[in-house]
């Protein structure tokens, strides 16, 4: 495969087994409070190959389909090596999520008596209920787990193999080694190593050029 048509491929495969699979909260418009007074919604975390465009970007060049820069997935090429017939390339994944802290219908209340059904809480009092909170980071690397098990089950990713040998490494934002407090965003990164073989002719890519 091509260099490019990889990382599609790898975009791809995120968004469907990565992305997909969660839910999480979405920032409110610049106009909305992010208070009590904030009903947020969730919705499922955007997959963007190389970059992350924001909402006006994505209007620029006329995107089917406007998607929140948070939550976002985005899969980015790091580096590349060729050796013999093979391709090989480090693949970042970089998670982004919002949390500012507990709304009240992130509390459960027991739906019965005997405590074995649970429901949200949904009362007036629910609605004004607000805690601010630094417990954010756990959805970005519960969603980083997620990953994680999904790249130690796979052996393939479309036609370019995970390399095995090499360590899946995985980290927080950083910046001088210190890990940056950016409340209420939340990152967290993992990166792996594909490799696949070069293709000997440039059939089908040359009108890209």
């Amino acid at each position: 495969m091509s260099i490019v048509k990889t990382i599609d491929t790898i975009t791809r495969w995120a968004e469907k087994e990565i992305c997909a699979k969660v839910s999480l909260k979405k920032p409110p418009s610049i106009d909305e409070p992010t208070d009590e007074l904030y009903q947020y919604e969730r919705i499922t975390p955007a997959c963007f190959a190389m970059y992350v465009p924001n909402e006006t970007q994505q209007e620029g060049f006329h995107a089917p389909e406007i998607k929140p820069p948070f939550p976002s997935l985005f899969v980015q090429l790091q580096s590349g090596e060729v050796k013999g017939k093979e391709n090989k390339m480090e693949v970042l994944f970089w998670f982004s999520t919002w949390e500012t802290g507990t709304h009240g219908k992130d509390i459960l209340k027991p739906a019965s008596k005997n405590g074995k059904t649970w429901e949200e809480w949904s009362t007036e009092d629910a609605k004004t209920f607000f805690e601010t909170q630094y417990g954010g980071w756990r959805d970005a690397w519960n969603w980083a787990d997620l990953a994680l098990h999904k790249l130690r089950s796979a052996a393939h990713i479309g036609g370019a193999e995970i390399v095995k040998s090499d360590p899946i490494k995985f980290g927080p934002m950083k910046e001088k080694e210190d890990t940056v407090d950016t409340y209420p965003f939340w990152f967290a990164w993992i990166r792996f190593s594909v490799r696949e073989t070069i293709a000997t002719r440039m059939e089908g890519i040359e009108h890209l050029l």
